[in-house]
């Protein structure tokens, strides 16, 4: 038994559930966060199983915490501690009486709890066993119906997500008419108030003997459970591995483990609907759940020969799941440590270059120096500024990644409808854009009465709810020249980049900061002390670089205002962002004597192209918690427009901007056409990117202009 420290929350709706934390012994570095605790390299949120509680794992998370794995634990509603410990739980509590949309909301407080414990630096794994490990997979992948929605933020901090014999189908389900009728009856006002028994063999559990006699005599196990409860968690599992597998997010990675002689059974063949079920948790479910789920990273494991509780079973199974386990996040922190090294590569090789540089100015060649010692400090460097070169090459084919506008996939333009988009769609059926069953989609409307038929060329946000959610995050204008730039994994996987804040942050930001570098280059490379040619080359590059820029931009905006497709935008943008992680390592080909570029500078402009490249959610996390995206993000949709209002107010009558603002605005609905101008060019000047409103600025004439 481990050290452990124990704490009761309450929950957003009163529920008071019992928690426990694990966490690894202090070590190196600055204690961060509310628990300040340091050296602390992963952490696990762990939902345990059906009528079970955390006390069960008492051997089992100490292993993490020695690793420096920390683990907080918590009894579900209606289990454990959490419904059994009558000092200190909640009035309302019962045993088994729970409900799935309740039980997401607890993983939603559990998993904010756990960040703000720890650092935000620090990878966060969502961990389930059992039904806890249905509840693990079906948090990130809630369809808009649910009755819970986990947050957008919640769901891309997680680093990864770990299930080990999750409930997802079972190898013999009830009939339908009995699932039918135990749904009627958890349905109803009382439905969370009867109860219900759901005994499992305890043989079933482990090979060890011992483990199932301890689970027989368990004070904290009771072997029941309420209508509601059992058809949420049955009929969860099923519409998980059906229909909601098709919303992972393709950049959460996924591991799933489970024992191939997994055998464990929920009640006995009775009469009552839901104790007819066999084999609760099927191994053959999780791995096609592993084989559909749209995830780029993900991992099925089966364990030969493991019973249920694989955490339980001897002669070593244990540790091999440990191994597994903690695999990922070391897996994790490994490709971390990468990006970090790649991305300082420049600077360290910069700083170590400088002093090599500056020893041999400061010295000279002393007398009775060997040529041997020269030459070699010449090899070094050499070396050193082949690797900076090499690197640059390596980062420009990162950035030029292949990307598929959406535009002009489906041969649209830019300022295409929302209803326009879903019927191209639907209709040409690319299979980036829509990873879905079409048959099934189709099904699915039917069954919400929406009378989708083959070919229609409409659609209902029911119909096909993944696409739904994207179309929404492009509604706006700047929201889709963003997109057309950074592509359709943005759109897919990253809220809080879609919003016009962090649009301003990375795009205005980075860009400025790049210029910047640009200047610094063109200061140190007219300063150098010698006159090589390599000096005149690094200067063209740099106007070369400056002239792209211009050029590209301009073509964009032309595109824009005649409302072609955006064929070359994202193409511009990675040769604008190549050159400006190219451009910076010219420095190291020079000779030279005169200051070289900031710690500061160098950092703040790798740190923009690192958040652009969206290599890690701590990356995302850091450069959201700056001073300036906070003041960012202060600047509000609605108080932008409103600042906007009265400059628009002053250039009504101005007809050379009505002709610019007709080239550029999205066509108004219909619902709009009778509103009077002044309203919606209110409503627009909401969704103008700041570089538009700038061009706006410029149209009205001096005598207009009031003061903000």
């Amino acid at each position: 038994m481990g050290d452990y420290t124990e704490e009761w929350i309450t929950t957003g709706d009163g529920m008071k559930l019992y928690t426990r934390r694990y966490l690894p012994p202090a070590g190196e570095g600055v204690a961060k966060g509310k628990w300040r605790v340091s050296g602390i390299k992963a952490a696990i949120l762990f939902v345990h199983g059906f009528i079970e509680h955390i006390g069960r794992y008492e051997h089992v998370f100490p292993k993490y915490s020695s690793a420096g794995i920390a683990v907080l634990s918590y009894d579900q509603r209606g289990f454990g501690r959490s419904a059994l410990d009558v000092a200190n739980r909640c009035s309302s509590a019962k045993y088994g009486k729970t409900s799935w949309a309740e039980q997401h909301s607890d993983i939603q407080t559990m998993l904010n709890l756990l960040r703000e414990g720890i650092s935000n630096e620090v990878p966060i794994f969502l961990m389930g066993h059992s039904m806890g490990g249905g509840l693990a997979l079906s948090f990130p992948t809630r369809p808009p119906t649910a009755s819970f929605i986990p947050k957008s933020e919640t769901v891309l901090g997680l680093s990864g997500v770990i299930a080990t014999s999750p409930l997802i189908r079972q190898a013999r389900p009830a009939p339908a008419w009995q699932v039918g009728a135990g749904g009627l009856v958890s349905k109803l006002p009382f439905g969370n108030s009867i109860n219900v028994p759901a005994e499992v063999k305890a043989e079933d559990l482990s090979h060890d003997p011992a483990v199932g006699v301890a689970y027989k005599e368990d004070p904290y196990v009771k072997f029941m459970g309420t209508t509601k409860g059992v058809y949420d968690m049955l009929t969860g599992g099923k519409e998980l591995a059906e229909h909601d597998v098709t919303n992972w997010p393709p950049e959460l990675p996924l591991l799933v483990i489970h024992g191939t002689e997994d055998k464990v059974k929920l009640g006995e063949m009775t009469s009552t609907w839901w104790l007819t079920l066999l084999q609760v948790c099927s191994c053959p479910a999780s791995e096609k759940f592993v084989k559909e789920a749209p995830a780029k990273d993900k991992t099925y494991v089966p364990f030969e020969g493991g019973y249920h509780e694989l955490h339980n079973e001897p002669d070593g199974v244990q540790d091999k799941l440990f191994q597994t386990v903690s695999g990922m996040s070391d897996s994790t922190l490994g490709s971390l440590a990468t990006t970090v090294v790649i991305v300082a590569l420049p600077l360290l090789l910069r700083v170590v270059v400088a002093r090599i540089e500056s020893f041999r100015q400061q010295t000279g060649p002393v007398q009775g120096q060997t040529n041997g010692k020269q030459n070699k400090l010449a090899k070094t460097s050499t070396s050193m500024r082949l690797t900076v070169a090499l690197y640059s090459f390596l980062a420009l084919g990162m950035w030029y990644s292949s990307q598929t506008d959406l535009f002009t996939r489906l041969r649209l333009p830019i300022t295409a409808t929302g209803d326009q988009i879903r019927s191209a769609l639907i209709t040409q059926r690319p299979p980036e854009f829509i990873p879905l069953d079409l048959q099934r989609a189709y099904q699915h409307g039917n069954t919400n009465g929406l009378n989708i038929h083959r070919g229609s060329r409409t659609s209902h946000p029911l119909f096909t709810p993944e696409l739904d959610r994207t179309l929404q995050r492009i509604e706006t204008f700047d929201i889709r020249l963003m997109y057309s730039r950074l592509g359709h994994s943005v759109i897919a996987s990253c809220d809080w980049c879609t919003t016009r804040d962090d649009y301003l942050l990375f795009s205005a930001v980075g860009l400025s900061l790049g210029y910047i570098a640009l200047l610094c280059i063109v200061g140190i490379v007219t300063e150098a002390s010698e006159r090589r040619k390599s000096r005149t080359y690094a200067v063209v590059l740099v106007a070369l670089a400056v002239g792209l820029d211009i050029f590209c931009t301009g073509l964009v905006k032309g595109s824009l205002r005649k409302g072609d497709r955006v064929q070359y935008y994202p193409r511009a943008q990675l040769c604008r962002l190549a050159l400006h992680v190219i451009l910076p390592n010219v420095l190291l080909m020079l000779p030279h004597n005169a200051p070289y570029l900031t710690q500061e500078t160098f950092i703040s402009t790798v740190q923009a192209l690192a958040a652009l490249s969206h290599v890690s959610t701590a990356q995302q996390s850091t450069i959201k918690n700056t001073r300036y995206a906070g003041l960012v993000r202060e600047a509000s949709l609605g108080s932008w427009a409103d600042v906007t209002s009265r400059k628009i107010d002053a250039v009504l009558d101005d007809d050379e901007f009505r002709t610019m603002l007709d080239q550029v605005r999205p066509p108004a609905a219909e619902a709009d056409q009778g509103k009077p101008a002044v309203e919606r060019l209110k409503e627009w000047a909401g969704r103008m990117t700041g570089e538009t409103l700038r061009e706006l600025d410029g149209y009205i004439p001096a005598s207009r202009k009031q003061p903000p």
